[in-house]
């Protein structure tokens, strides 16, 4: 397992800690954490080790979602967050692109 990065899912906390402010999270009130992810319009999870897009439907009210620099070989899941106007999946491992034409409001 030496030198191979560990797969992420997307998940809370993988979310709250990448897009919440540092101080809310600190405070570890999981349902504060919660509700605040869920409101979260724009997330950030550039790097993470993703290696599929998927547990998005809490939060459904996603406008900016950045998957750079991810593991990501196809793109799927995305169906929960019909706001979505900017996706950003640069320097995946993405070999066709397809199920978008849903995401009316992607840019």
């Amino acid at each position: 397992r030496k030198g191979k990065k560990k797969s992420n899912d997307i998940t809370i906390n993988l979310v709250a800690k990448r897009s919440l402010p540092k101080e809310l999270v600190a405070r570890g009130d999981h349902e504060e954490i919660s509700e605040a992810a869920f409101k979260l319009q724009h997330v950030f999870l550039s790097g993470a080790g993703i290696t599929r897009i998927d547990n998005l439907e809490c939060f459904n009210k996603i406008t900016h979602l950045h998957l750079e620099d991810n593991e990501i070989t196809m793109i799927q899941g995305l169906e929960y967050a019909p706001l979505l106007e900017l996706l950003d999946l640069s320097r995946n491992r993405i070999e066709k692109v397809d199920n978008l034409s849903h995401l009316k409001k992607l840019k």
